[in-house]
């Protein structure tokens, strides 16, 4: 489930760098793409990625070996976004 959560957090990571991106740039014409990509950038990515880094600083306080489910890099990833989120929205 962990292992889950995390790649979907990746990818709604990568939406909210393309939804930033598409603030300047617009690739992509009006449409269903472009809310999608809206909505799961500006909204589920942020959600997702807080409750997720508050697992998983949990789970590693706690010292439980479900966290050793999940590739390292993903984590490091996923930790890298929140931060550039916290960065960009205050």
């Amino acid at each position: 489930m962990l292992l889950f959560l995390s790649r979907v957090a990746f990818l709604c990571n990568l939406c909210f760098v393309a939804s930033y991106t598409l603030q300047y740039i617009t690739f992509l014409g009006n449409g269903a793409i472009i809310s999608t990509i809206l909505i799961l950038g500006n909204v589920v990515a942020i959600v997702i990625n807080v409750l997720l880094n508050v697992l998983y600083a949990l789970l590693y306080i706690s010292a439980r070996s479900l966290i050793t489910s999940v590739p390292r890099w993903l984590i490091l990833i996923n930790f890298s976004f929140f931060i550039l989120q916290a960065i960009l929205l205050i």
